[in-house]
Order: C-alpha cells, then structure tokens, then sequence
C-alpha cells in the first residue's frame, strides 16, 4: 500500500515533535515550582484611622529584590551562513526557558493568593472593609518578592518574542524554501510554544495586583510587532489580537478587573461540595478567576481559591490548627493594631462559627468584643453551637447588640451561658413559650447565668 503525501508529512510532523520533546526535556517540569519571597522588615503598625477603605499597595513602593531575574533578551544573532534550523532550534529553546521562567512565577503568585484567600475567609466577617484591604495590602507586601519577580518574567517574555520574531520568521521561511523535513514541520510546534507564552503572560497581567508600567511597555512593543504583519511568522501574527489586548489591560490592577467570582453568594455550595466548584460554576478547574472576598480582590486557579475558602470557612481541623498559619495571622494583625492576645484570639476562632453569626447580622466590632471574651465557645467551638444560640436569641427577640453586651458582661460563665441557651433551644419546641420553659429548668450551676439572662428578656 502506497503511503500518501499527508500520512508522510503526519509522520514527519510526529517526528519532529519527538525531536524537541527530548531536545527541551522539562518544558512542564518546573510547573507547580515556586519561587522564594524575599523576606521583608516588617513595617511599623498602621494608624487604621487615616485609611479610607482603599488599597495601599502599590508598585511603586515595591522593595529592590536581591537575586532578580537579570536575563537579557537580546535577539539570537544569526551569523553569516548559519543554519536555519539551528536558528529555529536556538529561538525555541530560548522561548521554553523563558515561558518555563514565567509559569514557576506565576504558580508562586497564584499559591500566595490562594493562602490570602484563605486568611480573608477566616476574618471576612470579623474585620471591617479598610482593615480587611488593609491586611490583603500587608500580605502583599510581604510577598511582594514573588509579584515583582512574576513582573520580570514576563517583561523578560514578551521582549524575547519581540526581538527574535523577525530572525524566527526568517529562519522558518528558509526552512520551508528548502522543504527541510523534519525542520519544516517545527513551525507548528513553535505556534504550540508561542500559545502557551501567550497564555502565562495573559496569567501574569490577570494576577497583578497593582498592574505594571514597564510590563505594559513591554506587551506594547510586542502586540505591534505580532501585528505588523511583515516578517513576524504565523505563530506570532495568530496571537497578535490578544498581545495588544493584553498590553491595554497590563497597566491596571489585576488587569482591568472585570467581574469577579463572587465568594459570599457562592460560599455555601463552595462548603457543601469541598471547593470542588468547576461543575456548576461553568469554568476549568485550573483557569485563574478573579474573586472577591467581602471586597478585596484575589486571583488563582477557582480550583485552588474555593479548595482555599472551603477548608477556611468549614473551620476543619486541618486548618484551625496550623500552628504556622495562626502565627502569620497574628503577627500581621498585631501590625493592624490589635494587641496581640485579641490577635491570636482572633487567628484560632473558628471562621465556620463566625460566620453563622455574621450572617445572623453581629456585626465586626460585636464579634471582636465576643472574641475578646477568651475561650468564649460560641466563637471558639463547634458553628453547630453557634447556630442553635443565634436562632434562640432571635426566637426571643434579642438583637445582636443586646447578646453581646449580655455575654460581656457574664464573662468567664459566657460559654455556659451559650451551652445552657443552646440546649434549651434543641430541646424546646418551635414557640418562644417552649423556649421560655426549657430556659428557666434549674440546672445545677446555671443560676447565675439564668438570672442574667431573664434580667436581659425583662
């Protein structure tokens, strides 16, 4: 049987793609690598006074990192008779060191957010607005090693791709004139390279938080290149649209901020189904979303950021007793002001429980002075707990504010206090009549606290 023109140039193809597999070996080995962040001085303690509810971090005040990407993109020199598909080879290695670069510092923004996610989920109902942004802009800065050196990269990208486009487009062009085969076929795999260059850039300007000036210069230069239309290559022209509308949106916090993956309408069947969230939120588990939480902006993989929020606002073990995460917590609280007793009160409260009462309308400032009351177990125990006293205290028409200032002033009898609440409401009936009775049973040690809470009811 006779073998056609396109089953030999399939298998041409085939082998060429065979060739620069081994040739470029761990083009996908350092996905997943993370970046270290240069330890930064921590700042002094802000006044949260003068904040006006907006982000304080910015590119502009970025620390110098030691050990900064310095790679130069110059263009790979084509000498007097070399060649061609030893130009094309150099150009393509080049382009999966630089791509391979870039995707290591994107996975490290996009860890730090997701661990950022998490915290906001656990103080979204205990902060206000300007100290919650307020602590996103602390974590930032303290990260702020991986954004600058995901900036770099990607500057350090869309350069390469602009300077060697025409030696690229060159290279190709003699290739296919002297129909070198496998060589010929290399073409497409640099259309493959040059997609998923696109796609980590596209990654890069969609996780910065702040934007960046020289970021956007460099996407510039590159989307009128790729759009120029001569001596640029096909792999480059396909994805000229994009470049250039990449470079609009690289100067503007989190590239232009469309909208965002809305956490707190979504939380419940983010909790219910473990973070996995692909299946009914119509996106890939590994595309980088935008989400807000209570305001703030983060941006990930929604797979990363709901598995982040889920373990968070489900107050699991595995998350309350990270002893490396309640110290993070408070130490970055403690520089928001807060003494630093009430700092780790606040980072080992249990953010499933806090949350009940947030959505039972207790406000930040009423769940700090509950916090403040140590080992109080309606902040600190099962959410269970605190779903049975809240539907107690509306059942008998006590508001937030009149629960709190009654479990303030019982002090260390606060827990029995809600245990003996609690109880009465799961053994009551539905009237506040049943609730009244079940309330006023003399359990042994409860005196005290019934009569504070009958002084309360009048």
């Amino acid at each position: 049987m006779k073998t056609s023109s396109t089953d030999r140039q399939q298998k041409a193809l085939e082998a060429a793609r065979l060739q620069r597999s081994k040739q470029t070996d761990g083009f996908e080995a350092s996905k997943g690598s993370t970046t270290a962040g240069a330890a930064l001085d921590r700042r002094a303690q802000r006044n949260l006074s003068n904040l006006a509810g907006t982000s304080n971090f910015s590119s502009s005040n970025l620390p110098k990192v030691g050990g900064a990407m310095t790679r130069q993109s110059t263009p790979v020199a084509k000498a007097a008779g070399a060649d061609p598909v030893d130009v094309q080879a150099e150009i393509q290695d080049g382009l999966i060191t630089r791509t391979d670069a870039l995707t290591a510092a994107n996975d490290a923004v996009q860890e730090s957010e997701t661990k950022l996610a998490e915290h906001l989920t656990h103080l979204k109902d205990v902060l206000p607005p300007d100290q919650l942004q307020a602590y996103a802009d602390d974590y930032r800065q303290d990260h702020a090693a991986l954004y600058e050196t995901a900036e770099t990269a990607a500057a350090d990208l869309a350069r390469y791709l602009t300077e060697n486009a025409a030696p690229l487009a060159e290279a190709e062009a003699q290739i296919a004139a002297e129909n070198r085969i496998p060589a010929i076929y290399q073409a497409d795999i640099t259309t493959e390279y040059v997609e998923k260059a696109a796609a980590e850039l596209d990654t890069a300007v969609t996780q910065s938080p702040t934007g960046s000036p020289s970021l956007q210069d460099a996407l510039s230069a590159l989307g009128h290149t790729a759009t120029a239309g001569e001596n640029v290559g096909a792999a480059l022209s396909g994805v000229g649209g994009r470049l250039g509308e990449l470079a609009e949106r690289a100067g503007k916090a989190f590239g232009g901020a469309g909208a965002a993956f809305d956490i707190a309408s979504n939380l419940d069947r983010i909790v219910e189904d473990g973070g996995r969230v692909e299946h009914w939120a119509g996106v890939a588990a590994n595309a980088v979303v935008l989400a807000e939480i209570a305001g703030v902006t983060v941006s990930a993989p929604v797979s990363m950021i709901a598995g982040a929020v889920a373990l968070a606002a489900g107050g699991v073990s595995e998350y309350r007793d990270n002893e490396a995460r309640v110290a993070d917590m408070s130490g970055r609280l403690a520089e928001l002001g807060f003494d630093e007793a009430q700092a780790e009160r606040i980072s080992r409260s249990n953010p499933a429980a806090l949350r009940v009462l947030g959505e039972a309308g207790y406000s930040a400032d009423q769940l700090q002075q509950l916090i403040a009351q140590d080992g109080l177990t309606l902040v600190n125990g099962n959410h269970t707990e605190a779903e049975y006293f809240v539907s107690a205290m509306q059942m008998l028409g006590v508001s937030p504010a009149d629960a709190t200032q009654l479990l303030v002033e019982a002090g260390t009898q606060g827990s029995k206090l809600v245990g003996h609440v609690a109880n009465a409401r799961v053994t009551s009936e539905r009237t506040r009549e049943d609730l009244l009775r079940a309330l006023r049973v003399p359990y042994p040690g409860t005196e005290a606290i019934r009569e504070l809470l009958f002084q309360t009811l009048g």
